[in-house]
């Protein structure tokens, strides 16, 4: 029973750290505006490549410095979530594997019709409970 919980247990503790650590290391609000003002001024450029709108070109690219540095400061806060949460995946992969051992037949998957061995039940609950509680734990404007 606990080759099932405890990565589960686990993925969860990693999620939380998550979403605490990007609360606490970034500007969220900053972070999203950037984030909405450079995917707007990609669409436009997209669209204008595609209508060929040279007008258009021209007056995006007197942007492009700024838009760069905008994405240098999203690059650099992903950077500072994804380092220490990386960190900590390592950390608690190694404690699963030391609580529970290297099983082999550590949960039972019916998609497969088989069983997986520990390492591979705790990526999947680490990949699983992040695409579960990312809705609710991701920075959303408000």
């Amino acid at each position: 029973m606990k080759e099932l919980l405890i990565p589960i247990v686990f993925a969860l503790i990693l999620q939380i750290a998550t979403y605490i650590i990007r609360l606490k290391l970034i500007d969220i609000h900053k972070f999203l505006r950037y984030q909405a003002e450079v995917s707007k001024w990609d669409r436009e450029r997209y669209n204008a490549l595609v209508k060929g709108d040279k007008k258009l070109l021209e007056k995006l690219e007197k942007r492009r410095k700024a838009i760069d540095q905008m994405r240098v400061y999203i690059l650099r806060e992903n950077m500072k979530v994804f380092i220490p949460t990386t960190i900590l995946a390592l950390i608690l992969w190694e404690l699963a594997l030391k609580i529970i051992g290297d099983v082999e037949k550590a949960a039972f998957i019916p998609i497969i019709g088989r069983f997986i061995s520990a390492k591979w039940w705790i990526i999947f609950c680490f990949f699983a409970i992040s695409m579960i509680t990312q809705k609710f734990t991701s920075p959303s404007p408000e």
